[in-house]
C-alpha cells in the first residue's frame, strides 16, 4: 500500500476523504492521477470491494497508465475495478443494454474512416454539393450535438450551415442504426438515452447502485453533480466537456463537496 507520508497536504486530504465527493482542480504534471491512484489504493485498504469503484478518464492511455499504478500500489488488489475512457465505460453499459435503445449486443462501432464514408453518402443521395458541407465538417457538427445531448429529433438548423446539418444528421442516424452501428458520440448519448427513457433503469443499470459506492475521476469534467447515484453518473457519462461552467457547477450543485486547489 501507499506511503502517504509521500503526499503534500492537499494530496492527504484528498487521498484521506473517502465519503463525499472530491474535487481537485489543477494544472497538467501537478499529481491529479498520482492523488486519485492513492485515493483509491486507500478504499481498498480500508475494505472496500474493488468492483464498488469506478474510475473514469478521456484517453485510453491514462486509463492504462492509471490502471497499471492501482495494480503497483495495491499489488494486484485492483483486479475487478472499472477503469477506462468516458467511451469504453459507456460502451460496456450499452453491451448490457443495447435493445433498450433499439441495438443489437452485438454492435459494431464506426470508426472515424466508417464515419466518413457513410456521411459522404448520405450527403450524395440528399443532392448536397457544398464546398463547406464536407464530411469533415457534417461529422464535426453531428458530433458536438451528441456531446451536447441534442439527438436528431431535438437538433435545430439556425443558419445556412447548421440547416443542412439538420437535414444530413437524421438520415446519417438512420443508418447507423440500420446498420446495428453507433459512432463515439452515440455511446454517450445513447447512455443518456437509456436513463431519459426507461424508468428506474438508471438505479438497476449493471447493478451500480450495489456496486459504483465509490467514483473516481481524472478530469473535472462533468455538468451535473454525481449526488452518488447511477442516474447522475451517467449524466456524467453522456456530458464530459471541459468547460470552467461544468467545473464550477461540480462544487456548486453538489452540497458538501471537498474541494481543493493544487494538489
Amino acid at each position: 500500500m501507499p506511503d502517504l507520508s509521500t503526499l503534500n497536504p492537499q494530496q492527504r486530504q484528498a487521498v484521506e476523504t473517502i465519503r463525499g465527493p472530491v474535487l481537485i482542480l489543477a494544472g497538467a504534471g501537478t499529481g491529479k492521477t498520482r492523488v486519485i491512484t492513492f485515493r483509491i489504493a486507500e478504499l481498498l485498504r480500508r475494505g472496500v470491494w474493488p468492483d464498488r469503484i469506478l474510475a473514469v478518464t478521456f484517453t485510453n492511455k491514462a486509463a492504462g497508465e492509471m490502471r497499471e499504478r492501482i495494480e503497483k500500489l495495491t499489488g494486484g488488489r485492483g483486479r475487478g475495478m472499472w477503469v477506462g475512457t468516458f467511451h469504453a465505460t459507456c460502451a460496456r453499459l450499452l453491451r448490457m443494454y443495447a435493445e433498450k435503445v433499439k441495438l443489437g449486443r452485438d454492435f459494431v462501432i464506426f470508426d472515424d474512416n466508417d464515419q466518413r464514408t457513410l456521411v459522404a453518402r448520405v450527403l450524395k443521395d440528399l443532392g448536397i454539393a457544398d464546398r463547406f458541407a464536407t464530411p469533415r465538417a457534417m461529422l464535426s457538427a453531428i458530433d458536438g450535438a451528441k456531446n451536447r445531448g441534442e439527438g436528431p429529433d431535438v437538433f435545430q438548423g439556425h443558419d445556412y450551415f447548421s440547416d443542412l446539418v439538420a437535414r444530413v444528421y437524421p438520415v446519417y442516424q438512420q443508418r447507423l442504426e440500420q446498420s446495428n452501428g453507433v459512432d463515439f458520440g452515440d455511446l454517450l448519448l445513447k447512455v443518456n438515452q437509456l436513463c431519459r427513457e426507461h424508468a428506474g433503469l438508471e438505479l438497476r443499470m449493471a447493478g451500480l447502485e450495489q456496486r459504483l459506492e465509490y467514483f473516481d475521476a481524472s478530469d473535472p469534467t462533468w455538468e451535473d453533480s454525481i449526488r452518488q447515484s447511477a442516474r447522475h453518473l451517467t449524466d456524467l457519462l453522456a456530458r464530459h466537456q471541459a468547460t470552467a461552467r461544468n467545473i464550477l457547477n461540480r462544487t456548486t450543485d453538489t452540497r458538501d463537496t471537498e474541494r481543493e486547489g493544487k494538489p
